[in-house]
């Protein structure tokens, strides 16, 4: 494999793939490969070579990451730290292309229509299958995770809540927040708890385990019961 060569920051959502131009073979435990833009070869062995079979087609580095760890005896971190080695001097050479889609984040009215398509789904079909309706139709394509889209959709949440008709209840808030999110491939977890003194429920949402529009101080009183990702 190669040496690292510097840096790089790898999005979770970020795919990798070879590039059209080079040409490759394997030879014995090892895999040559023909640069034909440069004219050159390059000769990957051991994790190199498999790394650059998977390449074949767009792949994550936390896909490439998890097909290793069940191949190799090694830790996980270690292993995504060799691939993201190996990554980042195919990448400097040419030998590979990155993609990433950005999500664009939600409007207020978007964020309204989500609202009030929570309200009725609760109240028409009750929270078991309102819940399982959304999460069917809140699977937007992977996307590179944006702590900005995520904290700009909070806003545009809020700004919602307080243009809706009536009080949004932190059910709704909370179940049309994860469904934007969802819709723009962003993780997003629904969190559900009670206030056992005065028996409040509480509804609020995470994403990568940070919490959204809470603290953990406004929690202390509520005794988590269960959380499911739509």
């Amino acid at each position: 494999m190669f040496s690292p060569s510097g840096p790089r920051v790898w999005a979770r959502r970020q795919t990798v793939s070879t590039l059209a131009g080079p040409h490759d073979a394997p030879w014995r435990d090892r895999t040559i490969v023909l640069d034909m833009r440069r004219g050159r070869y390059r000769r990957f062995s051991g994790m190199g070579s498999r790394i650059w079979e998977l390449l074949e087609h767009p792949a994550r580095l936390n896909d490439i990451v998890e097909r290793l760890e069940d191949e190799y005896d090694a830790p996980r971190a270690r292993i995504g730290a060799d691939v993201q080695a190996f990554l980042v001097d195919l990448e400097r050479i040419g030998l590979v292309e990155t993609r990433a889609i950005v999500a664009a984040p939600p409007a207020p009215a978007e964020c309204i229509l989500a609202l009030a398509a929570a309200r009725t789904l609760v109240k028409v079909a009750g929270l078991h299958r309102a819940l399982a309706v959304l999460r069917a139709h809140s699977r937007g394509r992977p996307s590179l995770v944006n702590r900005d889209v995520v904290e700009q959709a909070v806003r545009a949440m809020r700004v919602a809540g307080a243009l809706y008709p009536g009080r949004a209840e932190c059910l709704e808030r909370s179940m049309a927040l994860c469904f934007v999110l969802r819709r723009r491939g962003l993780h997003a977890r629904l969190h559900f708890g009670v206030d056992p003194f005065y028996f409040d429920g509480h509804a609020w949402v995470a994403h990568d385990g940070q919490l959204l529009d809470e603290t953990r101080e406004t929690l202390t009183t509520y005794v988590p019961l269960t959380d499911i990702e739509l």
